[in-house]
């Protein structure tokens, strides 16, 4: 049976020998006599719920619900109740990147997706601490009136803190996604009864992308540029730009066996979207351009190989490195994000000419993905014909003059 205890002028103390074999004491603090034997009466019934191996009744249950976190973890840790889950933040990131390396493991989530999640985690850390509890974090619905919420001051540490090593502002598009990543670890909290509100459910009108960096990379400047380029090197970001690609992940694994010379078509392996039926491959065509290449770089080929790129480099920065110096030689100034900005030239050229159920298939998007880009992409090319426009005008009007 539990007992009580109390030290001279100190605070009562509950003592019990746990169904783990030990004997366990609970500090009460400042709980007078009959709140002591109460709870001891508590842990006695609990005591024979997990000798007969039955659950607490319903009022029992209830004491169990409003116990402080503390306490429930004592209980909980000497087998006498189930653990609660995570109450603190640092329980509650650590519980989400021991979750993700399992499903890696089980290959239902991508390695990367796990380095977003670790990044994430530990900027929660971070900000709010490891031993912040979750139920002191506000949620934005609390908050009207009353100042900043702990999802906004989140999002606005992230933005000007967020970078581990400096302390600095992160890009907005990185910060976003971080942001992103951290509502995703708080709902996986509240979906779990840990916290009652996701503090970041109301934070959707982040910055997606950072409209400043969009670029339309037209065919001449390209090709001006590809011209400078070693023959792997012209390929690698033609496939990119007349393909759709992703880049490494989807053209360093290509396979001479995955042409079909015939259809004009490549087969690609989508490591991106594995994860999500029916998109763990696709088919893209194959423009004269692009077939031009492959059929001059199997010609290149030695004899019996397997891959299209062999003993080539497995990171984007090499491949962006080669970009660089080709830029340089061609007098082009380097494209910001050339791989995203090189797609996404490619999907707005495929949409002007072809249905978008069919683009999306090619690229690898949803509908409504596909419509997003082509928005922002047709935005910036806009501005750049306007430009265009504008200096021809001020050319003939300075020569009319």
């Amino acid at each position: 049976m539990a007992g009580v205890t109390r030290r001279p002028n100190g605070p009562r103390w509950v003592t019990f020998k746990a169904p783990n074999g030990k004997l366990q004491t609970i500090r009460l603090g400042p709980a007078d006599e009959q709140q002591a034997r109460n709870f001891a009466a508590k842990i006695d019934k609990l005591l024979v719920c997990k000798k007969l191996g039955e659950l607490p009744d319903a009022r029992l249950m209830e004491w169990l619900a409003e116990l402080d976190d503390d306490i429930h973890d004592t209980l909980s840790k000497c087998w006498l109740v189930p653990a609660r889950g995570a109450s603190t933040v640092g329980a509650l990131t650590s519980w989400i990147v021991t979750r993700c390396k399992k499903l890696v493991e089980e290959k239902r989530l991508k390695k990367s997706t796990l380095v977003n999640i670790k990044r994430a985690a530990d900027a929660l850390d971070r900000h709010f601490g490891k031993d912040r509890r979750l139920k002191t974090i506000r949620p934005y619905t609390e908050t009207p009136g009353s100042g900043e919420s702990d999802g906004e001051k989140f999002r606005r540490w992230l933005f000007k803190h967020g970078r581990v090593k400096t302390n600095g502002p992160l890009a907005p598009t990185t910060a976003s996604r971080m942001c992103r990543r951290a509502r995703e670890i708080f709902d996986a909290a509240r979906k779990r009864g840990w916290m009652r509100d996701n503090p970041l459910a109301e934070e959707r009108d982040w910055v997606d992308v950072n409209p400043e960096r969009d670029e339309y990379i037209q065919r001449d400047a390209f090709e001006s540029v590809m011209a400078e380029s070693a023959p792997d090197t012209r390929l690698f970001f033609s496939l990119i730009r007349y393909g759709g690609l992703r880049g490494v992940s989807e053209i360093i694994p290509l396979q001479w066996q995955w042409v079909d010379w015939n259809h004009h078509t490549l087969y690609v392996k989508a490591p991106k979207t594995e994860q999500y039926e029916g998109h763990e491959e696709r088919f893209v065509p194959l423009s004269a351009e692009l077939y031009r290449l492959l059929l001059e770089a199997s010609e290149r080929a030695v004899e019996g190989a397997k891959l299209i790129f062999f003993d080539a480099p497995a990171t984007n920065a090499a491949w962006n490195n080669r970009l660089e110096v080709a830029c340089r030689r061609a007098r082009i100034a380097m494209w910001q994000k050339p791989k995203i900005n090189l797609r996404a030239s490619c999907e707005y050229d495929w949409l002007r000419k072809h249905p978008i159920d069919e683009v999306a298939e090619w690229m690898g998007h949803s509908p409504e993905t596909m419509l997003k880009h082509y928005k922002r992409v047709a935005k910036q090319r806009t501005a750049q014909v306007a430009g265009s426009a504008l200096h021809a005008s001020i050319e003939v009007t300075s020569r009319a003059s």
